[in-house]
Formats: structure tokens, C-alpha cells, sequence
């Protein structure tokens, strides 16, 4: 029995992570507002009272994808807060963070549901800004006036320098969903990630410690 229960659970698992999958392709490719969910049952290859077993609505669809690819992102860059490591191998390891994150298309698709429909669905926004954007900025505004207090990074307001820090992240998701299939060039994800970073090391890093100067 035990056994038997085991699969049926992996059969459900798998189930919904197939329902996900098919919302996201149609939150992506219709729009959030446009979306039905006879259409995501259809595209997953179930019927619409075997979708509504699973979730009851779009927006549980929605939180559900948020906590499924974005949460698990922000989790990796949390984890850097209790990392004893010095700012710079921070700024790498944020490096190769954003990189997974741009590489699997998942989190942009996100991002771009988000824009998209941002104006027809604001407690959606409000959503994902509380569970990952906020999460995100708070985190690396820690890292920032941690290295600061320890004369490891000069001065500067840390919410605005995690900003700083994430916007290219933001621009490379939004460049990669929504320009690159008009026609638009490819982003280099590798080098622009590194020339970014590089250049923040330059401006953020206090080699001598006695060179406080703010920026």
C-alpha cells in the first residue's frame, strides 16, 4: 500500500508540475488577463474539472509559479547573507546566481506576465514585488552595509546600490523575452554579467582600507 501511495503521489506531483508548465506558456503567450483556464487545462492535456482538483483559480496558478521559479532563486541569494565570505567572492557567486536565473527562461517569462499585465492586476505585482523583488533587494542591501561596516565597501545608500547591483539583471530578462525575438541581437549574458560586476568591484571595494572615500 505504502508503495502504491508513493506513486500515486509522484503521478500528482507530476501532474501539477505539468499544469504550471502549461501556465506558464499561456500566461506567456496570451497574456495573464487574456488567459482561460479551459485553455491551460487543454494545453496540459486535462480536463478543466481535473485543473480546478489542482488550483482553483489564476492567481493561485500565478502564486504558485512564483513560489515554484522564483522563490527557490531568491532562496540562493538569502543563503549569501550568512556567507563569511568577502564581499567580492559575493559579487561572484551573485554573478553566477544571475546567470542560472537568466539561462533558464522560466524566471523571465515570469517577469514579462508580470509587465505585461501590471496595470490589469496590481495585487499580482504586489505579489511578486513582496516574495521576490523586496526578498532580494533586502538581501543584498544587507550584504552591502555588512561589507560597509567592516571597511570592506565604501559608502553609499545600500537599498540603492542593490539596486544598482540587480538592474542588469532585470535588463537582460526583459532584453531576452521580449527584444531578442523581434530580431534584436542576443545578449552575452557572461559578459555582461562580468563586465557589470568588474566594474562594481572597481567602485565598491575597498582594497586599502584606509581609502574610505565615498561614492
Amino acid at each position: 500500500m505504502k508503495m502504491k501511495r508513493a506513486i500515486q503521489q509522484q503521478d500528482k506531483e507530476t501532474r501539477k508540475k505539468n499544469i504550471l508548465q502549461s501556465a506558464l506558456d499561456v500566461f506567456f503567450n496570451k497574456g495573464f488577463k487574456a488567459a482561460k483556464m479551459d485553455e491551460i487545462a487543454s494545453n496540459a492535456n486535462i480536463s478543466k474539472g481535473t485543473l480546478y482538483l489542482y488550483f482553483s483559480s489564476k492567481e493561485q496558478l500565478f502564486v504558485e509559479l512564483i513560489q515554484q521559479i522564483a522563490s527557490p532563486k531568491v532562496n540562493q541569494v538569502e543563503a549569501m547573507v550568512n556567507n563569511d565570505s568577502t564581499l567580492e567572492d559575493k559579487l561572484n557567486l551573485f554573478k553566477q546566481h544571475a546567470k542560472n536565473m537568466l539561462v533558464d527562461q522560466q524566471l523571465p517569462k515570469l517577469m514579462k506576465i508580470i509587465i505585461s499585465d501590471s496595470g490589469a492586476f496590481p495585487e499580482l505585482v504586489t505579489t511578486y514585488r513582496e516574495m521576490i523583488v523586496d526578498r532580494a533587494l533586502k538581501t543584498m542591501s544587507q550584504i552591502i552595509k555588512r561589507a560597509q561596516s567592516n571597511k570592506e565597501c565604501r559608502q553609499g545608500d545600500p537599498i540603492e546600490l542593490a539596486q544598482l547591483l540587480v538592474a542588469p539583471v532585470i535588463f537582460s530578462a526583459i532584453w531576452r523575452i521580449v527584444f531578442e525575438p523581434s530580431g534584436a541581437t542576443k545578449i552575452n549574458i557572461d559578459s555582461l554579467l562580468a563586465l557589470h560586476i568588474n566594474m562594481l568591484k572597481q567602485v565598491l571595494i575597498v582594497k586599502d582600507r584606509v581609502d574610505e572615500d565615498a561614492i
